[in-house]
Protein backbone atom coordinates (compact mmCIF):
# COMPACT_ATOMS: atom_id res chain seq x y z
CA UNK A 1 0.00 0.00 0.00
CA UNK A 2 1.58 3.27 -1.10
CA UNK A 3 1.39 6.41 1.06
CA UNK A 4 3.33 8.47 -1.50
CA UNK A 5 1.17 10.96 -3.46
CA UNK A 6 0.98 10.08 -7.13
CA UNK A 7 2.46 13.43 -8.20
CA UNK A 8 5.56 12.67 -6.10
CA UNK A 9 5.85 9.24 -7.70
CA UNK A 10 5.61 10.78 -11.16
CA UNK A 11 8.09 13.52 -10.18
CA UNK A 12 10.63 10.86 -9.20
CA UNK A 13 9.99 9.03 -12.46
CA UNK A 14 10.57 12.18 -14.56
CA UNK A 15 13.74 12.97 -12.62
CA UNK A 16 15.10 9.49 -13.24
CA UNK A 17 14.26 9.80 -16.94
CA UNK A 18 16.33 12.98 -17.03
CA UNK A 19 19.25 11.44 -15.12
CA UNK A 20 19.29 8.41 -17.40
CA UNK A 21 19.34 10.57 -20.53
CA UNK A 22 15.81 10.11 -21.85
CA UNK A 23 15.40 13.90 -21.59
CA UNK A 24 18.72 15.72 -21.95
CA UNK A 25 19.89 19.09 -20.56
CA UNK A 26 18.47 21.91 -22.66
CA UNK A 27 15.86 19.66 -24.28
CA UNK A 28 12.23 20.73 -24.36
CA UNK A 29 9.90 18.50 -22.39
CA UNK A 30 6.61 17.33 -23.96
CA UNK A 31 3.65 19.43 -22.89
CA UNK A 32 1.99 18.52 -19.62
CA UNK A 33 -1.10 17.35 -21.48
CA UNK A 34 1.01 15.15 -23.75
CA UNK A 35 2.83 13.70 -20.74
CA UNK A 36 -0.52 12.97 -19.12
CA UNK A 37 -1.76 11.17 -22.23
CA UNK A 38 1.50 9.24 -22.66
CA UNK A 39 1.57 7.94 -19.08
CA UNK A 40 -2.22 7.94 -18.50
CA UNK A 41 -1.99 10.34 -15.60
CA UNK A 42 -4.28 13.26 -14.77
CA UNK A 43 -3.13 16.67 -15.99
CA UNK A 44 -3.24 18.05 -12.44
CA UNK A 45 -0.89 15.29 -11.27
CA UNK A 46 1.57 16.03 -14.08
CA UNK A 47 1.39 19.76 -13.33
CA UNK A 48 2.23 19.27 -9.64
CA UNK A 49 5.11 16.93 -10.53
CA UNK A 50 6.56 19.40 -13.06
CA UNK A 51 6.16 22.33 -10.65
CA UNK A 52 8.11 20.41 -8.03
CA UNK A 53 10.97 19.76 -10.45
CA UNK A 54 10.95 23.42 -11.50
CA UNK A 55 11.25 24.46 -7.85
CA UNK A 56 14.11 21.99 -7.41
CA UNK A 57 15.95 23.49 -10.39
CA UNK A 58 15.72 20.32 -12.46
CA UNK A 59 13.36 21.91 -15.00
CA UNK A 60 12.98 25.49 -16.26
CA UNK A 61 9.89 27.19 -17.65
CA UNK A 62 10.43 29.53 -20.61
CA UNK A 63 7.02 31.14 -20.99
CA UNK A 64 5.20 30.22 -24.16
CA UNK A 65 8.22 28.25 -25.40
CA UNK A 66 7.51 25.49 -22.88
CA UNK A 67 9.40 23.62 -20.16
CA UNK A 68 13.04 22.60 -20.61
CA UNK A 69 15.54 20.41 -18.79
CA UNK A 70 17.90 22.67 -16.84
CA UNK A 71 21.60 22.67 -17.65
CA UNK A 72 22.35 21.71 -14.04
CA UNK A 73 20.68 18.37 -14.72
CA UNK A 74 23.75 17.41 -16.74
CA UNK A 75 25.32 16.24 -13.50
CA UNK A 76 25.01 12.49 -13.78
CA UNK A 77 25.43 9.87 -11.09
CA UNK A 78 28.02 7.24 -11.87
CA UNK A 79 26.26 4.05 -10.89
CA UNK A 80 23.35 2.71 -12.92
CA UNK A 81 20.97 -0.23 -12.85
CA UNK A 82 18.72 -1.55 -15.56
CA UNK A 83 15.03 -2.19 -14.89
CA UNK A 84 13.75 -4.72 -17.43
CA UNK A 85 10.04 -4.71 -18.22
CA UNK A 86 7.75 -7.07 -20.10
CA UNK A 87 6.04 -4.11 -21.79
CA UNK A 88 6.85 -0.61 -23.02
CA UNK A 89 8.03 1.76 -20.25
CA UNK A 90 5.06 4.11 -20.69
CA UNK A 91 2.65 1.17 -20.31
CA UNK A 92 4.52 0.03 -17.21
CA UNK A 93 4.27 3.49 -15.68
CA UNK A 94 0.51 3.68 -16.24
CA UNK A 95 -0.17 0.70 -13.97
CA UNK A 96 -1.15 1.30 -10.35
CA UNK A 97 0.93 -1.63 -9.06
CA UNK A 98 3.92 -0.80 -11.23
CA UNK A 99 3.91 2.86 -10.20
CA UNK A 100 4.14 1.84 -6.53
CA UNK A 101 7.00 -0.60 -7.17
CA UNK A 102 8.78 2.00 -9.29
CA UNK A 103 8.32 4.63 -6.58
CA UNK A 104 10.13 2.40 -4.10
CA UNK A 105 12.90 1.68 -6.62
CA UNK A 106 13.54 5.32 -7.47
CA UNK A 107 13.36 6.51 -3.85
CA UNK A 108 16.02 4.03 -2.73
CA UNK A 109 18.08 4.57 -5.90
CA UNK A 110 18.17 8.32 -5.24
CA UNK A 111 19.41 7.69 -1.69
CA UNK A 112 22.22 5.45 -2.93
CA UNK A 113 23.24 7.48 -6.00
CA UNK A 114 22.02 5.02 -8.63
CA UNK A 115 20.31 5.96 -11.90
CA UNK A 116 17.50 3.63 -12.98
CA UNK A 117 17.29 2.99 -16.73
CA UNK A 118 14.11 1.42 -18.11
CA UNK A 119 14.13 -1.01 -21.03
CA UNK A 120 12.02 -3.81 -22.47
CA UNK A 121 13.29 -7.34 -21.94
CA UNK A 122 13.39 -7.93 -25.70
CA UNK A 123 16.11 -5.26 -26.04
CA UNK A 124 18.04 -6.38 -22.96
CA UNK A 125 21.17 -8.01 -24.49
CA UNK A 126 22.04 -4.97 -26.60
CA UNK A 127 21.31 -2.61 -23.70
CA UNK A 128 23.39 -4.62 -21.21
CA UNK A 129 26.33 -4.89 -23.64
CA UNK A 130 26.22 -1.14 -24.26
CA UNK A 131 26.10 -0.31 -20.55
CA UNK A 132 28.95 -2.71 -19.77
CA UNK A 133 31.02 -1.13 -22.54
CA UNK A 134 30.25 2.44 -21.46
CA UNK A 135 29.99 2.04 -17.68
CA UNK A 136 31.83 -1.17 -16.83
CA UNK A 137 31.64 -1.87 -13.11
CA UNK A 138 29.29 1.09 -12.63
CA UNK A 139 26.44 -1.16 -13.81
CA UNK A 140 25.28 -2.47 -10.44
CA UNK A 141 22.82 -5.02 -11.74
CA UNK A 142 19.50 -5.80 -13.39
CA UNK A 143 16.05 -5.52 -11.87
CA UNK A 144 13.38 -7.63 -13.52
CA UNK A 145 9.64 -6.99 -13.17
CA UNK A 146 7.45 -9.35 -15.20
CA UNK A 147 7.28 -13.02 -16.16
CA UNK A 148 6.11 -13.11 -19.79
CA UNK A 149 9.73 -13.42 -20.98
CA UNK A 150 10.87 -15.96 -18.40
CA UNK A 151 13.11 -17.97 -20.73
CA UNK A 152 14.83 -14.83 -22.05
CA UNK A 153 15.38 -13.60 -18.53
CA UNK A 154 16.97 -16.88 -17.43
CA UNK A 155 19.21 -16.83 -20.50
CA UNK A 156 20.39 -13.38 -19.44
CA UNK A 157 21.07 -14.59 -15.90
CA UNK A 158 23.24 -17.39 -17.25
CA UNK A 159 24.96 -15.23 -19.90
CA UNK A 160 25.94 -12.39 -17.54
CA UNK A 161 27.09 -14.33 -14.49
CA UNK A 162 29.03 -11.36 -13.10
CA UNK A 163 25.86 -9.24 -12.80
CA UNK A 164 23.23 -9.40 -10.08
CA UNK A 165 19.69 -10.08 -11.30
CA UNK A 166 16.89 -9.15 -8.91
CA UNK A 167 13.44 -10.60 -9.58
CA UNK A 168 10.66 -8.42 -8.16
CA UNK A 169 7.27 -9.61 -6.90
CA UNK A 170 7.32 -12.94 -8.71
CA UNK A 171 8.54 -16.38 -7.75
CA UNK A 172 10.15 -18.65 -10.28
CA UNK A 173 8.97 -22.24 -10.57
CA UNK A 174 11.01 -24.47 -8.28
CA UNK A 175 12.44 -26.65 -11.08
CA UNK A 176 14.43 -23.95 -12.91
CA UNK A 177 17.68 -24.66 -11.15
CA UNK A 178 19.98 -22.52 -9.04
CA UNK A 179 21.80 -19.38 -10.20
CA UNK A 180 24.20 -17.77 -7.76
CA UNK A 181 23.59 -14.32 -9.35
CA UNK A 182 19.77 -14.48 -9.16
CA UNK A 183 17.98 -12.93 -6.17
CA UNK A 184 14.29 -12.49 -5.38
CA UNK A 185 12.16 -9.92 -3.58
CA UNK A 186 8.49 -10.71 -3.36
CA UNK A 187 5.35 -10.53 -1.28
CA UNK A 188 4.86 -13.37 1.21
CA UNK A 189 1.70 -14.54 -0.57
CA UNK A 190 0.99 -17.62 1.53
CA UNK A 191 1.37 -15.62 4.74
CA UNK A 192 -1.23 -13.15 3.49
CA UNK A 193 -3.65 -15.96 2.69
CA UNK A 194 -3.18 -17.34 6.20
CA UNK A 195 -3.92 -13.90 7.66
CA UNK A 196 -7.21 -13.77 5.77
CA UNK A 197 -8.20 -17.27 6.91
CA UNK A 198 -7.43 -16.55 10.55
CA UNK A 199 -9.41 -13.30 10.48
CA UNK A 200 -12.49 -14.87 8.88
CA UNK A 201 -12.36 -17.77 11.33
CA UNK A 202 -12.03 -15.33 14.23
CA UNK A 203 -15.21 -13.62 13.05
CA UNK A 204 -17.10 -16.87 13.54
CA UNK A 205 -17.29 -18.26 10.00
CA UNK A 206 -16.99 -22.01 9.52
CA UNK A 207 -17.68 -22.49 5.79
CA UNK A 208 -15.67 -20.67 3.15
CA UNK A 209 -15.62 -19.82 -0.56
CA UNK A 210 -12.48 -18.95 -2.52
CA UNK A 211 -12.25 -17.20 -5.90
CA UNK A 212 -9.03 -17.45 -7.89
CA UNK A 213 -7.64 -17.99 -11.40
CA UNK A 214 -4.61 -19.67 -12.91
CA UNK A 215 -1.39 -17.62 -13.05
CA UNK A 216 1.87 -18.75 -14.60
CA UNK A 217 3.89 -17.38 -11.67
CA UNK A 218 1.73 -19.16 -9.03
CA UNK A 219 1.32 -16.06 -6.85
CA UNK A 220 -2.42 -16.68 -6.60
CA UNK A 221 -1.93 -20.39 -5.90
CA UNK A 222 0.31 -19.54 -2.96
CA UNK A 223 -2.34 -17.18 -1.58
CA UNK A 224 -5.05 -19.83 -1.73
CA UNK A 225 -2.70 -22.54 -0.39
CA UNK A 226 -1.88 -20.35 2.61
CA UNK A 227 -5.58 -19.69 3.14
CA UNK A 228 -6.56 -23.37 2.99
CA UNK A 229 -3.66 -24.61 5.13
CA UNK A 230 -4.45 -22.16 7.92
CA UNK A 231 -8.12 -23.16 7.97
CA UNK A 232 -7.16 -26.84 8.17
CA UNK A 233 -4.82 -25.99 11.07
CA UNK A 234 -7.79 -24.33 12.78
CA UNK A 235 -9.84 -27.51 12.40
CA UNK A 236 -11.89 -26.70 9.29
CA UNK A 237 -12.55 -29.66 6.99
CA UNK A 238 -11.48 -29.35 3.35
CA UNK A 239 -15.07 -30.18 2.42
CA UNK A 240 -16.13 -26.82 3.86
CA UNK A 241 -13.68 -24.82 1.71
CA UNK A 242 -15.12 -24.32 -1.78
CA UNK A 243 -12.85 -23.19 -4.63
CA UNK A 244 -13.95 -21.58 -7.88
CA UNK A 245 -11.67 -20.49 -10.73
CA UNK A 246 -12.36 -17.77 -13.26
CA UNK A 247 -11.95 -18.53 -16.95
CA UNK A 248 -9.03 -16.79 -18.71
CA UNK A 249 -9.69 -13.12 -19.37
CA UNK A 250 -7.99 -10.16 -21.02
CA UNK A 251 -9.60 -7.25 -19.21
CA UNK A 252 -10.00 -7.61 -15.47
CA UNK A 253 -12.72 -4.94 -15.19
CA UNK A 254 -15.02 -5.87 -18.06
CA UNK A 255 -14.49 -9.65 -18.03
CA UNK A 256 -13.20 -10.84 -14.64
CA UNK A 257 -15.48 -8.84 -12.34
CA UNK A 258 -18.70 -10.09 -14.04
CA UNK A 259 -17.29 -13.62 -13.81
CA UNK A 260 -16.73 -13.13 -10.08
CA UNK A 261 -20.34 -12.02 -9.70
CA UNK A 262 -21.61 -15.09 -11.57
CA UNK A 263 -19.45 -17.49 -9.56
CA UNK A 264 -20.68 -15.89 -6.34
CA UNK A 265 -24.28 -16.52 -7.41
CA UNK A 266 -23.42 -20.14 -8.14
CA UNK A 267 -21.69 -20.54 -4.75
CA UNK A 268 -24.65 -19.05 -2.89
CA UNK A 269 -26.92 -21.57 -4.59
CA UNK A 270 -24.70 -24.65 -4.25
CA UNK A 271 -23.21 -23.91 -0.81
CA UNK A 272 -25.63 -21.72 1.15
CA UNK A 273 -23.67 -22.33 4.35
CA UNK A 274 -20.60 -20.50 2.99
CA UNK A 275 -20.64 -17.08 4.66
CA UNK A 276 -16.98 -16.10 4.27
CA UNK A 277 -15.41 -15.24 0.90
CA UNK A 278 -11.71 -14.93 0.07
CA UNK A 279 -10.56 -13.52 -3.29
CA UNK A 280 -7.00 -13.51 -4.59
CA UNK A 281 -7.29 -9.87 -5.66
CA UNK A 282 -9.51 -6.89 -4.91
CA UNK A 283 -11.13 -6.87 -8.35
CA UNK A 284 -12.55 -10.34 -7.74
CA UNK A 285 -13.56 -9.26 -4.23
CA UNK A 286 -15.43 -6.26 -5.66
CA UNK A 287 -17.42 -8.64 -7.87
CA UNK A 288 -18.28 -10.74 -4.82
CA UNK A 289 -19.33 -7.61 -2.90
CA UNK A 290 -21.57 -6.46 -5.75
CA UNK A 291 -23.37 -9.80 -5.89
CA UNK A 292 -23.71 -10.20 -2.11
CA UNK A 293 -25.21 -6.70 -1.89
CA UNK A 294 -28.15 -8.06 -3.89
CA UNK A 295 -28.95 -10.72 -1.27
CA UNK A 296 -31.65 -10.30 1.36
CA UNK A 297 -29.22 -10.42 4.30
CA UNK A 298 -25.81 -9.31 3.05
CA UNK A 299 -24.67 -8.51 6.60
CA UNK A 300 -24.14 -12.21 7.37
CA UNK A 301 -21.28 -12.41 4.85
CA UNK A 302 -17.66 -11.30 5.13
CA UNK A 303 -15.20 -10.74 2.27
CA UNK A 304 -11.43 -10.40 2.26
CA UNK A 305 -9.60 -9.45 -0.93
CA UNK A 306 -5.89 -9.19 -1.65
CA UNK A 307 -3.29 -6.63 -2.85
CA UNK A 308 -4.88 -3.19 -2.11
CA UNK A 309 -3.44 -1.84 -5.37
CA UNK A 310 -6.50 0.41 -5.70
CA UNK A 311 -7.82 1.15 -2.19
CA UNK A 312 -11.01 2.58 -3.69
CA UNK A 313 -12.17 -0.96 -4.54
CA UNK A 314 -12.30 -2.10 -0.92
CA UNK A 315 -13.56 1.31 0.21
CA UNK A 316 -16.56 1.18 -2.10
CA UNK A 317 -17.13 -2.54 -1.59
CA UNK A 318 -16.78 -2.33 2.18
CA UNK A 319 -14.54 -5.42 2.33
CA UNK A 320 -11.23 -6.12 4.07
CA UNK A 321 -8.06 -6.77 2.11
CA UNK A 322 -4.53 -8.10 2.48
CA UNK A 323 -2.36 -5.11 1.61
CA UNK A 324 0.93 -5.67 -0.23
CA UNK A 325 3.71 -3.15 0.38
CA UNK A 326 4.80 -2.70 -3.24
CA UNK A 327 7.05 0.26 -2.44
CA UNK A 328 8.98 -1.89 0.05
CA UNK A 329 9.50 -4.50 -2.68
CA UNK A 330 11.09 -1.81 -4.87
CA UNK A 331 13.24 -0.43 -2.04
CA UNK A 332 14.56 -3.81 -0.97
CA UNK A 333 15.41 -4.74 -4.56
CA UNK A 334 17.74 -1.73 -4.84
CA UNK A 335 19.22 -2.55 -1.42
CA UNK A 336 20.16 -5.97 -2.79
CA UNK A 337 22.08 -4.27 -5.61
CA UNK A 338 24.26 -2.37 -3.14
CA UNK A 339 24.68 -5.14 -0.57
CA UNK A 340 28.02 -6.96 -0.77
CA UNK A 341 26.52 -10.05 0.88
CA UNK A 342 22.87 -10.02 -0.21
CA UNK A 343 20.23 -12.48 0.91
CA UNK A 344 19.06 -14.81 -1.84
CA UNK A 345 15.38 -14.37 -1.05
CA UNK A 346 13.58 -11.51 0.70
CA UNK A 347 9.93 -11.90 1.56
CA UNK A 348 7.97 -8.72 2.29
CA UNK A 349 5.24 -9.39 4.83
CA UNK A 350 1.77 -8.12 3.85
CA UNK A 351 -0.65 -6.49 6.28
CA UNK A 352 -4.32 -7.16 6.87
CA UNK A 353 -6.46 -4.06 6.35
CA UNK A 354 -9.86 -4.63 7.92
CA UNK A 355 -12.96 -2.63 7.12
CA UNK A 356 -16.06 -2.46 9.26
CA UNK A 357 -17.94 -0.49 6.61
CA UNK A 358 -17.49 1.59 3.50
CA UNK A 359 -14.81 4.31 3.56
CA UNK A 360 -13.36 3.18 6.92
CA UNK A 361 -10.63 0.78 7.86
CA UNK A 362 -7.63 -0.05 10.02
CA UNK A 363 -4.46 -2.09 9.84
CA UNK A 364 -4.77 -5.06 12.17
CA UNK A 365 -1.71 -7.12 11.39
Amino acid sequence: MSDTPKYEQFSRFLHQQILSGVYRPGEKLPSERDLGKQYRIAHMTVNKAVNGLVSAGVLERHGSRGTFVAAASAETQRQVCLLLLDRQPEQFQSGALEMQVYSGITAQAARTGIVVILAETAAAPEMIDTLLQQRGNDLRGILFCGMTHEEKMLNLVERYRSLKFILLNYQLPEDLGYFDNLFKVYNADAEGGAMAAEELYRRGHREFAVLSCELHCRNYARRTDGFRRKLVELGVSNSRIHFRYLDPFRDICTEAVPQAEALTRELLASHPGATAFFAVNDYFASGIATELARTADSSRYDIIGYDNILPVLSQLGGFSTVAIDFEAIGRRAVELLTDDRPEKIIRIAPRLFTRTGKESGRITA
